[in-house]
C-alpha cells in the first residue's frame, strides 16, 4: 500500500470497514450507481483520499470486495453433492430447504445480490471460478439433465429453464421475507413454501 496516509488510521481495521461498506453499497445500488464518496461515508471514513489510498479505483475496490466475500457462497451448496442421486421430489425438497437456509444469512444475500447484478464485471474473476452464484443454477440444471436422460423427467424439458424457474420461486420467497418488495405478501413458513414449490415444479416436469 505504500506510505501510511495522515489523518484516519490506516490499518487492517480500516481496510475491513472499507470492504464491508463496499459490500453494503454495491449490493444495495449496484456498481454503476455506487460512488466512492458513499462507500467512504458508509465506512465512517472522513476523506475519500484515504479510500483511494487503499483502492485506487472503484473497479479495484469492487474486485477486492468480491475476492473477500465470494467464499461465503460456498454455504449455498455446502454438502449438496450428497443429494444428486435422490428422486426428483427428494432432490427438490432438500435443495430448496438448503437454499432458503443458506440465504437466510444476510451476508450471503448481499454477496449473491452484488455479484448477480454485475455478470460482465465478474466474468472470469478467479475467486468466482467455482463459487459464482450461477453454480446453484448449473447444479440444478445438471441434475435435471441427468433425470431426463434416465427417463424420469419429460424429454422435452429445457434443464436451464427448470433451474431458472425453481430458483426464481425460491428467490421470490427470500425477497418477500427480507421486506425489500412492497408488492409481495408476507411469506408463509419456509417448510410450507418448500412443499408448495416442490409440488408446483413437479407437476410440470414429471413424465405423465
Amino acid at each position: 500500500m505504500g506510505v501510511t496516509p495522515a489523518g484516519d488510521q490506516a490499518d487492517a481495521g480500516t481496510e475491513q470497514r472499507i470492504l464491508q461498506a463496499g459490500l453494503e453499497v454495491f449490493s444495495e445500488v449496484g456498481y454503476t450507481r455506487a460512488t466512492i464518496k458513499r462507500i467512504a461515508e458508509q465506512a465512517g471514513i472522513k476523506s475519500t483520499a484515504l479510500l483511494y489510498w487503499y483502492h485506487p479505483s472503484k473497479r479495484d475496490l469492487f474486485d477486492a470486495v468480491v475476492a473477500a466475500y465470494a467464499p461465503v457462497l460456498e454455504r449455498v451448496l455446502a454438502g449438496a453433492r450428497d443429494i444428486e442421486k435422490l428422486s426428483p421430489e427428494q432432490f427438490l425438497s432438500q435443495f430448496s430447504a438448503r437454499f432458503l437456509a443458506a440465504f437466510a444469512v444476510p451476508e450471503v444475500q448481499k454477496v449473491f445480490r452484488m455479484i448477480s447484478q454485475e455478470p460482465e464485471l465478474i466474468k472470469g474473476m478467479a475467486p468466482l471460478d467455482e463459487l459464482r452464484p450461477t453454480n446453484v443454477y448449473t447444479f440444478v440444471e445438471a441434475y435435471v439433465a441427468t433425470q431426463i436422460e434416465a427417463g424420469v423427467l419429460r424429454p422435452d424439458l429445457n434443464p436451464r429453464y427448470v433451474a431458472t424457474a425453481l430458483i426464481g420461486l425460491l428467490s421470490s420467497y427470500l425477497q418477500a421475507a427480507s421486506g425489500r418488495s412492497a408488492f409481495l405478501p408476507p411469506p408463509m413458513p419456509p417448510g410450507e413454501y418448500v412443499s408448495s414449490t416442490v409440488e408446483l415444479v413437479l407437476s410440470g416436469i414429471l413424465k405423465p
